[in-house]
């Protein structure tokens, strides 16, 4: 038995007294437990108790002073050992101030007064079951951690995540261990993936390597884009580990969930700026088609048959010459269509891997792209169909000015 055993003991058996200054006054009458809780306690090497009054008498320590083996009633002042994490806590949080707690260790033996619990007890209270999942979380959390840092003079401890970026260069993410009592009362918290990775079997698992690496990475874009501290990473599980799958997922079908994203969005700009560049490369030339127009109505002014036909097949000619630049731009279109089709048919046949945000991002692009083509390619029919409406107008003028 310890000493901080001996001192909850002697704590209890005097009714739990005021706690104060991180010690605690007794006044009790004999009995032989407590007798024998204070001889231990007296003859330490330490000094625990001070102030020790047996029926009126000073008892001084260190004077070679024996206590007396018989005695009515006690009146001493005991100050429990706190140079080391072993001692009294008044509470959680001062328990949660504790470098090894930070460190997701609890301390072997230790004392919380407000709700009088003492680490061998046999019964825990739910309180401290929560704390210690949190400390299980925080020990779990930091072997998967590249580095750790307690260098500070702060007696801070902090976990380094790295992301090594594919461009050269890297990106960190330090999450400080600052502990509150709230953190302990965080529910419905799904910790099985650091479970699976703290196992050792999972090491002869499919991808173990590399679903540690996506962890980290994802740690790192999850605390650096949502500038989060450790304690909203606890809070805020649910969606870290979200976005972990996400990621994790996509990479199995060879996609980085971001870059897919990324791809998507650039695949979409790309074919769209082709579309869009396609109609309006016709702009200037189609202008010919209302000059055409006015040629053709200005054929009743005239009275020649040589002026007429050669109005006719001029207007003709500039039909052939629109009609050969639109039917090069709709070929062209159908190129960029077929492109289109090409770069997006991967992301089609595998639309059902993929999570529901990137699956949504495809498909309104695909949308999107469609509803372009589909105008591009009625505006080039209709315009094909109008570039011969001067020469037809034409030729019935002519055909009408013979017949007179």
């Amino acid at each position: 038995m310890n000493a901080i055993e001996d001192i909850v003991n002697l704590y209890r058996a005097a009714g739990r007294p005021i706690w104060s200054n991180r010690r605690f006054k007794i006044s009790v009458n004999y009995c032989e437990s407590v007798h024998d809780l204070i001889s231990k306690l007296y003859d330490s090497s330490i000094t625990i108790l001070d102030e020790v009054v047996f029926d009126g008498k000073l008892y001084c320590i260190g004077e070679s002073d024996e206590i007396p083996t018989t005695w009515s009633h006690v009146e001493l002042t005991c100050i429990p050992p706190s140079r080391s994490e072993n001692k009294f806590y008044s509470n959680v949080d001062d328990l949660l101030s504790t470098d090894s707690v930070k460190k997701g260790t609890l301390p072997n033996s230790y004392y919380l007064v407000d709700i009088d619990y003492y680490s061998n007890d046999n019964k825990k209270p739910d309180e401290i079951l929560k704390l210690e999942g949190l400390c299980i979380f925080i020990n779990q959390l930091s072997t998967l951690a590249h580095y750790h840092d307690s260098r500070d003079s702060d007696d801070s401890y902090k976990l380094v995540f790295i992301n090594n970026n594919d461009n050269g260069k890297s990106t960190s993410a330090i999450l400080n261990i600052e502990l509150i009592k709230d953190l302990i009362y965080v529910e419905n918290a799904d910790y099985s993936i650091l479970e699976y990775f703290n196992n050792p079997q999972s090491k002869s698992t499919p991808h173990y390597h590399e679903k540690i690496g996506i962890f980290r990475n994802t740690i790192v874009e999850f605390v650096c884009e949502n500038k989060v501290s450790f304690q909203d990473l606890v809070k805020n599980w649910s969606d870290f580990n979200k976005l972990y799958q996400d990621n994790l997922a996509t990479y199995l079908n060879n996609f980085s969930f971001h870059k897919a994203r990324k791809e998507v969005a650039e695949a979409e700009t790309n074919f769209a700026e082709k579309l869009s560049k396609i109609t309006s490369d016709i702009a200037g030339k189609i202008l010919s088609i209302p000059i055409s127009m006015a040629a053709a109505i200005a054929i009743l002014k005239l009275s020649d048959i040589k002026e007429i036909s050669l109005a006719v097949i001029s207007i003709i000619i500039t039909s052939i010459f629109i009609h050969f630049i639109l039917l090069n731009q709709y070929k062209q279109l159908n190129r960029v269509i077929h492109a289109k089709d090409l770069v997006f048919r991967p992301f089609e046949n595998d639309e059902k891997t993929y999570p529901s945000e990137l699956l949504n991002d495809v498909l309104e692009a695909l949308t999107n792209l469609n509803k372009n083509q589909k105008f591009a390619k009625t505006t080039l029919e209709w315009l094909i169909f109008i570039t011969w409406i001067p020469s037809a107008i034409s030729v019935i003028l002519l055909l009408d000015f013979i017949m007179r």
